[in-house]
């Protein structure tokens, strides 16, 4: 099977001006397949795998061998030229995937918009189906040619290969063995040569009619030049040709990556992309020293080995020694394998191609992602196969560009109300649930630039709109990797909106990405404009202008008499609560609330301070809020009746009033007005984070 369309992939690359070197391309092909399917045996993490020529490859390298032939100065050298091009061109491939496996980057071919593989894999289609033709009638297929589909013996060639063409895809269909191939190329060679028997045809005539191809009586020597023809090489032509040879590593990449990878779906096996990249990294240099084109890993053959219950190393190396031997005894072979069944294979994986990637993909990909497929094909038909490509990548990043912009870069919108910063106080908390509104806390993510940066500015301008009274923007870039400079084009007009509208922006997490807002020329330090080093100190900033500032010097000792009294309204009520509590002293360090332990107090810290942190299963933790004199600590466990989710740490020496569950119960007891009060009391501080934190959830899940 390896063996047949590698002489497909012959007559594929010999079209046009290089149509008189089929025979020692056809050479090249089955070098290719005798040396990479034995040298990547070995060392490939994939048992019966098999490494052989590829027929988008071929397409790509075409390009190379294209350029090289439009470059040829003339003379007896081309074939030379050719193969010089064509060895340099696969072990340049061979190096390029060796280094790719070495530094283990081999998923960085995955970054390959899929677009452009799609309209890649859809022209090679095409290329396969007019190659196909071309390797039937015999020559460069053009509208001129035309007339010639109605010769008898044109007709009957072409005939012939689309009837195999469309009996393999009827088997293809039924097998999901992956045999009708093989079995449907047997049977032709069989057909045909017992056909040719009856008729007494022979092999001169079957080769002026274009049945089989030529081969000199020799055979196919290898290297069918010699060291004194290396003379005639057109270095000039071959310099022109390796321009494309990066397109070729490009695709020969790729293309050996998603062979893998469906490999390994298939196969329901795990495989170390980089060692493949340097198994086929290895064969393709050694493919290319002596002449052969570039390959990479066939799902179909290797699929096909493991299927027949074959999955052997020596599948590849067998593989490799048929190869040679069809080399070796090439008037034999190439005198029972007619011409029109290559063209027909290349039509079958041209017609396969075109089903896959052209057609199937109209309903699934969006009309804008199928739009560069066809234009690939458009451009690739016209022009060339480069300037698909190329133009094809040109329209995925400008479709990225355009898609990225209508990506909104603010992650969420917050108030001053629902989103405060650790250290605000219980009062002061009391007081932003009133004058909050005059705090927008805006979250932002990823790369910003033009689209994005002008969705924020639009989004502040509907805020200022509906603004009365100053009030404050905070910026959080803490999530911003980067931005271009229409971004600061962006802030500039935001500056003048603030002047005019009255209004402060506070950018804060800038880091490192400060220095570009003002290389770019943003004055970043005088109002309207504002810098925190991150949200938790922005948000303090923008709270202590809203409230005022708070106490240079924070209370050192808020009685639990005091902190009663202004949570129940009622000095009374609280000297009446106040003797069931019990005071707790504690020492930096220490945690007065547990995270998992069952919640059965309440405490009202008197003095010291410290944070409430939540810790997950590896032992990191994360910082909710500070308290000091006058908190309230474990209220929402404890009226929950669940196992605390926090943990209450003291970083400061000081004291706290313990109510427990036992407490409550005999307040209720001995003074039912006190108790009742309290549990409104609470059930309203309750309520009001609760509603603080719902309104904080619709902004998050909008």
């Amino acid at each position: 099977m390896s063996v047949a369309l590698a002489l497909s992939n012959g007559a594929l690359l010999a079209r046009g001006d290089l149509l008189p070197l089929l025979t020692p391309l056809a050479g090249a092909m089955l070098v290719a397949t005798a040396v990479l399917p034995i040298a990547t045996a070995w060392f490939s993490t994939i048992p019966g795998q098999v490494t052989t020529t590829q027929e988008i490859a071929v397409v790509a390298l075409a390009a190379v061998t294209g350029a090289a032939t439009a470059a040829f100065s003339g003379g007896e050298g081309l074939l030379v030229t050719i193969l010089v091009t064509i060895g340099v061109t696969t072990t340049l491939c061979g190096v390029a995937m060796l280094a790719l496996g070495w530094f283990r980057l081999g998923r960085i071919t995955r970054f390959v918009p899929f677009p452009v593989f799609a309209g890649f894999l859809a022209i090679t289609g095409w290329y396969l189906i007019t190659g196909g033709l071309e390797t039937i009638i015999g020559g460069h297929l053009s509208l001129g040619r035309l007339g010639e589909f109605l010769d008898p013996g044109t007709a009957l060639k072409v005939g012939a290969g689309i009837a195999f063409v469309a009996a393999v895809e009827v088997a293809h269909r039924r097998l999901t063995s992956g045999a009708a191939l093989p079995l449907g190329v047997l049977v032709a060679i069989v057909a045909f040569n017992l056909v040719i028997f009856a008729l007494g045809i022979q092999r001169p005539a079957l080769e002026e009619a274009g049945w089989l191809i030529a081969v000199p009586a020799t055979g196919m020597s290898w290297p069918p030049v010699g060291f004194a023809d290396f003379a005639g090489v057109d270095w000039n032509a071959v310099w022109r040709g390796l321009l494309f040879a990066p397109f070729v590593i490009v695709i020969t990449a790729a293309g050996a990556m998603m062979n893998v990878s469906g490999i390994e779906l298939d196969a329901r096996r795990d495989v170390d992309l980089n060692a493949e990249l340097r198994s086929i990294g290895l064969g393709n240099l050694a493919s290319g020293i002596v002449g052969g084109i570039p390959g990479f890993p066939a799902v179909s053959t290797t699929m096909l080995a493991l299927r027949l219950k074959t999955p052997y190393r020596a599948v590849g190396a067998l593989t490799g020694l048929f190869a040679i031997c069809a080399l070796l005894f090439a008037p034999q072979v190439l005198g029972i394998v007619p011409l029109p069944l290559l063209g027909a294979l290349l039509i079958w994986v041209g017609v396969s191609l075109t089903i896959d990637w052209l057609l199937r993909p109209m309903r699934t990909l969006r009309r804008s992602e199928y739009a560069i497929i066809l234009i690939i094909l458009a451009v690739s038909i016209g022009v060339g196969l480069p300037a698909g490509i190329a133009t094809g990548l040109i329209a995925a990043l400008i479709l990225f560009a355009v898609e990225y912009a209508r990506v909104d870069g603010i992650r969420f919108v917050a108030s001053g109300r629902d989103f405060h910063s650790r250290a605000v106080s219980d009062e002061r908390r009391s007081q932003l649930a009133e004058r909050g509104d005059a705090i927008a806390i805006i979250k932002l993510g990823s790369f910003m630039f033009f689209g994005t940066s002008d969705r924020i500015v639009q989004r502040i301008a509907r805020k200022a709109e509906t603004g009365t009274g100053p009030w404050y923007a905070i910026l959080d870039f803490s999530r911003v990797t980067g931005f271009d400079s229409s971004t600061v084009l962006s802030f500039e007009r935001l500056r003048r909106m603030a002047e005019r509208d009255k209004f402060q922006v506070v950018f804060a997490g800038l880091g490192e990405l400060s220095r570009r807002l003002v290389d770019g020329g943003l004055d970043i330090s005088t109002a309207p404009f504002h810098s925190e080093p991150d949200l938790e100190a922005g948000l303090t900033w923008a709270e202590s202008q809203v409230l005022g500032a708070a106490p240079a010097v924070p209370q050192d000792v808020v009685s639990a008499e005091a902190s009663l009294a202004r949570l129940l309204g009622d000095a009374d009520l609280a000297d009446a609560i106040f003797p069931y509590l019990q005071r707790i002293p504690y020492e930096a360090g220490e945690r007065l609330i547990q995270q998992g332990a069952v919640a059965d107090d309440i405490y009202i810290v008197e003095t010291g301070r410290g944070s409430v942190i939540l810790e997950n299963e590896r032992g990191e933790s994360v910082n909710l809020l500070d308290f000091g004199p006058g908190t309230i600590l474990g209220e929402v466990a404890f009226y929950g009746i669940e196992r605390r989710s926090a943990s209450a740490l003291a970083t400061a020496p000081g004291a706290a009033w313990k109510l427990s569950r036992a407490a409550l119960s005999q307040v209720e007891t001995d003074k039912p007005l006190a108790a009742a009060a309290f549990h409104r009391a609470l059930a309203r501080v309750l309520a009001e984070r609760l509603q603080s934190a719902n309104r904080l959830i619709r902004v998050l899940a909008d």
